[in-house]
């Protein structure tokens, strides 16, 4: 880096450049520079910083944080194989069978439909006008029908194939004005199977994903904070796994209210699947014929109203609602 100061030269005030470098170390940059093929060579030879991500859980090769805390990608709903619907945390299946692998995640598409694999980036407004790359290490591994990455600007914009071999893809495109819609899409053809290790989007003219060495070899650039990305995840969606227990907070004729600690404030009120959880009383037993809904968030809890016309219940019987199936979702995706 360098920057612009004003000294006196023979009593003239004079600006000059300042380099914050040495000599040498300017020397080493422009010879390690000199040996880079292309811009994701270039930072990793000089141990460059890369830009930040739109993408939410981007990173695909760790296995699973079904595994354990610090594994990627996050995988709260905590399965290995998921049909249509959300799947590792911010992504969403549309046909198709997503598999979590030790060091991928792959994509099979039906015979006789194309499968899709998206992410949505929230606030698409703010990107209006900006010049955005996206870019993923993938691989198809069997098949012959086009599969490819596209972005999707309020609508179809671009694409670009899938290598054959593990590898980089990418494309750059600019956002006219964005009021519904920025997505990333993996689309994998009809019959064929994809595997997946990264993806992302970020402002720019090229990508910084990752690179690839003299050798052919494909390197990420490892730039992902579990604990950020955590906190991120947990915004749009939260699990609560079995046994999780709720006790009551407050008693009316007819409703129950319950408050359900979380860990960062949800994106927006999250949906419940009522099925996965039940009304217990201490002194009675699993109650019936309440109806479940979220009526509010804060930053550190959401209030879930248990409603039934004159319940009958009080603080004394114990009142809780419990978790009655492998891992329920709060669910405030986009």
């Amino acid at each position: 880096m360098a920057h612009t100061t004003e000294i006196m030269v023979n009593g003239i005030l004079t600006q000059v450049t300042e380099f914050d470098h040495s000599a040498q170390e300017i020397d080493d940059a422009i010879d390690a520079l000199g040996g880079a093929k292309t811009p994701q060579e270039a930072l990793a030879n000089l141990g460059a910083g890369v830009r930040p991500t739109l993408l939410r859980n981007g990173f695909f090769v760790g296995g699973g944080s079904q595994k354990g805390s610090g594994i990627f990608p996050i995988n709260q709903r905590g399965k290995l194989s998921y049909a249509d619907g959300y799947t590792i945390d911010g992504w969403k299946l549309n046909s198709g069978t997503l598999t979590v692998k030790d060091d991928c995640i792959e994509l099979e598409a039906p015979s006789g439909n194309f499968a899709t694999f998206e992410c949505t980036v929230e606030a698409p407004s703010n990107y209006s006008g900006k010049t955005l790359t996206l870019s993923a290490l993938a691989e198809r591994i069997s098949g012959t029908e086009y599969c490819y990455i596209t972005n999707i600007f309020d609508e179809y914009k671009k694409d670009v194939a899938i290598p054959a071999e593990k590898g980089f893809c990418s494309l750059t495109d600019t956002a006219g004005t964005l009021t519904s819609s920025l997505k990333f899409v993996f689309v994998c053809g009809k019959g064929c199977k994809i595997r997946m290790y990264a993806a992302k989007m970020e402002e720019g003219t090229f990508h910084t994903l990752g690179w690839m060495d003299k050798s052919g070899g494909v390197h990420l650039f490892d730039t992902l904070h579990y604990g950020w990305e955590l906190s991120e995840c947990q915004r749009r969606q939260l699990a609560l796994w079995r046994y999780f227990i709720s006790p009551a907070v407050h008693f009316q004729p007819n409703y129950i209210d319950f408050s359900i600690p979380v860990p960062v404030e949800m994106r927006t009120t999250p949906a419940l699947t009522q099925s996965d959880f039940i009304v217990y009383a201490d002194a009675k037993g699993t109650q019936s014929g309440f109806s479940l809904s979220v009526v509010g968030i804060s930053s550190n809890a959401i209030r879930v109203r248990a409603t039934k016309e004159a319940h009958g219940l009080t603080l004394a019987d114990g009142v809780h609602i419990e978790v009655n199936v492998e891992r329920a979702i709060l669910d405030a995706n986009l």
